[in-house]
């Protein structure tokens, strides 16, 4: 299963920074939270549960910080972006296909100047972190 790119002629996208997703909190838990259907991080939660992990009970809750904060009350487990977790929160690493790139996505044909001005302090600033 992998994620199809967005494609269009009158869409630009903008690579701003790569993410790795690990499963954070209580290692013994069999309580899995999990984001709604259509969510990024559902997809690759999914992607966990099809890689042999079928005996986890699923509770679906549609807020990442409701999430975060149960799983450091350590009340069970999800897949979560390593940048939201503290360092006192456990996490496994899930391996390479747990990365993706975040992009920022906007119309071609944009003309609003605070949305231009936007795109260009994103760009700038990105280009100038890669450095």
């Amino acid at each position: 299963m992998s994620k199809k790119p967005l494609s269009h002629e009158n869409i630009v996208q903008l690579p701003i920074f790569n993410d790795e997703l690990v499963l954070a909190g209580d290692s013994s838990s069999k309580t899995l939270f999990i984001r709604e259907l259509g969510s990024g991080v559902r997809f690759y939660s999914d992607r966990y549960l099809q890689e042999s992990h079928p005996d986890q009970h699923l509770l679906e809750i549609s807020d990442n910080s409701l999430i975060l904060d149960l799983v450091k009350r350590g009340l069970g487990q999800s897949v979560l972006s390593k940048n939201l977790i503290d360092q006192d929160t456990p996490y496994q690493i899930l391996g390479p296909q747990f990365k993706r790139e975040i992009n920022l996505i906007y119309s071609k044909s944009e003309t609003s100047y605070q949305v231009k001005k936007f795109i260009s302090a994103i760009n700038h600033l990105f280009k100038k972190n890669d450095s």
